[in-house]
């Protein structure tokens, strides 16, 4: 791309200018998995929701298709959403969100602060480890994870992800219903191992 013969400066402007446009969507909480991401946004703008997932889409798209010398679509499923219009339906859906790398297996929940890529460390004061996380599902550096793994060693990837007061994280919504970030997390906490075996029973049903 024509990006990555730009000398420094002009990549430092670029993104700048980018930085500096205006929103389009209020993002609440997202997680990035292995074969899917899933998002809480509130749109700011008319078609904000639709053009903001469309960009990440087909920005990473792009991207993967390059770095590894291949041509075609990437993401199999059309992107779906739902509209919330109760308070308490935000909190569950923040929650399950945020529950993802640990309904999955690829951490547990006294792991999930290292897990990088979850907006789940500006919901606390504790401050994740500088390190990848311990996945404990075999295979499950596939696609995301593998794609994701080079950004992590970028050092202002990482400060980005790792700061409690992510810019780009609106947490003010959510511990203002639940009070403080110490009840958010009990909140998440309690429903861990049951969401587990809810996936599970889930695995037996028809839809």
């Amino acid at each position: 791309s024509k990006y990555k013969h730009l000398a420094i400066n002009e990549r430092n402007k670029y993104l700048l200018s980018l930085m500096n446009l205006p929103k389009i969507v209020e993002i609440y909480a997202f997680a990035f998995m292995p074969n899917h991401f899933h998002l809480l946004l509130k749109q700011l703008q008319d078609g904000g929701i639709k053009t903001f997932s469309s960009n990440i889409q087909n920005g990473f798209a792009k991207y993967y298709n390059i770095k590894n010398d291949r041509l075609g679509s990437l993401f199999v499923k059309p992107f779906k959403s739902k509209r919330i219009t109760r308070d308490e339906i935000f909190l569950h859906v923040s929650r399950y969100i945020h529950l993802n790398p640990v309904t999955s297996y690829l951490v547990n929940f006294s792991e999930l602060t290292m897990y990088p890529w979850t907006s789940y460390t500006s919901y606390i004061n504790k401050q994740p480890r500088a390190k990848s996380p311990r996945f404990s599902r075999k295979g499950s550096n596939s696609l995301f994870t593998a794609s994701l793994h080079p950004w992590t060693k970028s050092p202002r990837f990482s400060r980005s992800l790792n700061k409690k007061d992510n810019s780009f994280v609106n947490t003010e919504f959510i511990i203002k219903l639940m009070g403080t970030s110490e009840n958010y997390v009990k909140f998440v906490a309690n429903q861990s191992d049951y969401q587990r075996k809810l996936k599970l029973i889930k695995n037996f049903l028809y839809e």
